[in-house]
């Protein structure tokens, strides 16, 4: 019996290459936004901290010097600048992401549609396999039959 060969079968490696190759892009990306979310976390406690350190220093009769308090307000008003820059980094990571994912929904279709093909060739080949064998059978069954008479 020959065995079967798809006739694409280095297309379809080439498809599996191509969506690993997408799927470890994929995962760098959600890599890189965890990390930026991450910071953004960061720096809202920062700014939280901060908040109530300033808001703390002012309830209590300390005595600070003008230009500290005023450092501590610029600092946090600074700080929800790079907030909003950050919000904005990651905003632009997550519209990068969907587009990753439809690519890999893309690849992952294209792979699925040349499996299906060669699942369908290799029942196809299969079967014309089985009805070459069965009517071989068949002749040998008869030629025997009529050796016997």
């Amino acid at each position: 019996m020959k065995k079967y060969k798809f006739r694409l079968q280095t297309v379809l490696e080439i498809k599996e290459k191509n969506l690993e190759q997408k799927l470890l892009e994929l995962a760098q990306i959600l890599e890189r936004l965890n990390t930026e979310v991450e910071i953004e976390k960061q720096l809202i406690i920062e700014q939280n901290t901060l908040q109530s350190q300033i808001i703390s220093s002012n309830s209590i009769d300390s005595p600070q010097s003008l230009f500290e308090i005023q450092n501590a307000r610029d600092y946090w008003s600074n700080l929800g600048i790079r907030i909003a820059e950050q919000k904005e980094r990651i905003k632009n990571i997550q519209t990068f992401l969907k587009a990753k994912q439809e690519e890999v929904n893309e690849a992952v279709k294209e792979k699925k549609v040349l499996e299906n093909l060669k699942a369908k060739e290799q029942e196809k080949f299969y079967k014309e396999f089985l009805e070459y064998e069965r009517k071989e059978l068949d002749e040998i069954a008869i030629s025997r039959f009529a050796q016997a008479y």
